[in-house]
């Protein structure tokens, strides 16, 4: 790895605006191994492609983190959830089901009328204040309620969000020691919520998870405390996070708005585009497992520890047409945001369906809607997205 590439990649998880930071990285070198750690990194889309569908160890990921972490609450939860072969398939088998495409559409109409009630709110704290903090008051709330329906939880703890972030934050390169501390203390509690939701009645939300029983599914206490944890973060941060970086992209472009808004069909492909152009998945580590010819007949041997860096190689000028302008048209869209293979993310379906029912009925409801003031993005760690967004909802 070259002192430039070095120099620059840890702007990559700082600055506001990362795409210039892997547009250069990508004219010095698309795919380069840094000695020092022996981690390989790639920029482009043909070999984060490669690299996202080839044969990796889950498990032996763990080793990206450094030996003292062994006895860290995180580490263990981590451990509960990163897996290979054939612990991996028994493990996802009955999450597969919970998040799969047809549990997830029966709750198209019930968060359609989430969304309508937020909504509502939205605007009545406009009427009174004038602004609206878009965050906390619709990107966090509306993916929570969907993951209570889709558990049958009444109601979600008032702790989870902040939980999920703490633990995106541990997970993310340069965490401080504060992070990792702080990430433990939030393993701890969702590990603790998760085993109190195994005490209630088997009509309740543990029904999902421990009916499967009835089919010969073997779902273990562990297993269960896994699974929900993952349901957790699958199904609310990084749909969370999306939202944000979908109405943001939105707004930058008001042509597109434009045409988003007069758009009264199906929103899928618009929603594919923005998942390609400000995705929440970053990046991914892998430890491969076989050998990857990457780009320019570059061979990565097993063995390897490789970062994936899919963010850059959704803005990769060799493979898409103008990368860095939002187009709602754009089809096919091959983007990797929700990865790819047996570790294809769980949440993709109820990420994709919340989506394409929210960002249209905001829009619609408030086709004048403009930033207010500066948004805060959230600080660095294995996601993209914003902890504050300040708006003016105009006239609906």
């Amino acid at each position: 790895m070259n002192t430039d590439t070095r120099s620059l990649i840890p702007q990559c998880f700082s600055v506001d605006d990362p795409y210039p930071i892997y547009a250069r990285i990508r004219k010095l070198g698309p795919v380069q191994r840094d000695k020092e750690s022996g981690y390989w990194w790639a920029f482009d889309y043909e070999s984060v492609r490669a690299l996202t569908f080839a044969s990796h160890s889950e498990a032996a990921g763990l080793n990206l983190f450094p030996s003292e972490y062994g006895d860290r609450p995180l580490f263990k939860l981590l451990k509960k959830t990163l897996l290979d072969p054939p612990e991996h398939t028994r493990f996802r088998a009955p999450l597969a089901r919970c998040l799969g495409r047809a549990k997830v559409e029966t709750l198209r109409e019930e968060i359609a009328n989430v969304v309508d009630d937020l909504l509502d709110d939205l605007a009545r704290k406009a009427a009174s204040s004038g602004t609206v903090e878009f965050v906390s008051q619709f990107t966090e709330p509306l993916p929570v309620s969907a993951v209570a329906k889709l558990l049958g939880v009444s109601e979600m703890d008032a702790n989870i969000v902040p939980c999920l972030r703490s633990l995106s934050a541990a997970l993310g390169p340069g965490a401080s020691k504060a992070n990792i501390e702080a990430g433990d203390c939030a393993a701890n509690y969702l590990v603790d919520w998760a085993a109190n939701h195994m005490q209630v009645s088997e009509k309740g939300p543990i029904s999902l998870l421990l009916h499967l029983q009835e089919s010969g599914d073997v779902v273990s206490e562990s297993d269960f405390i896994a699974s929900m944890v993952s349901i957790l973060f699958a199904g609310i941060q990084t749909t969370s996070y999306q939202i944000g970086n979908s109405l943001l992209a939105l707004l930058r472009f008001p042509e597109q708005l434009k045409f988003f808004h007069e758009s009264k069909g199906d929103a899928s492909t618009a929603v594919e585009e923005l998942l390609r152009f400000d995705t929440s998945m970053q990046f991914r580590s892998r430890y491969i497992t076989e050998d990857v010819e990457v780009k320019d007949g570059v061979i990565i041997p097993a063995e390897s520890n490789v970062i994936a860096m899919v963010g850059s190689a959704h803005r990769d000028p060799e493979y898409f047409d103008r990368p860095d302008e939002l187009d709602l048209r754009r089809a096919p869209n091959p983007h990797l945001a929700f990865g790819g293979g047996i570790h294809y993310c769980l949440g993709a379906s109820l990420a994709r369906l919340v989506l394409t029912v929210s960002l249209p009925a905001l829009v619609e409801r408030f086709p004048n809607l403009r930033i207010a003031g500066e948004c805060k993005r959230s600080a660095g760690g294995a996601f993209r997205g914003f902890d504050q967004i300040l708006l003016v909802l105009g006239a609906s």
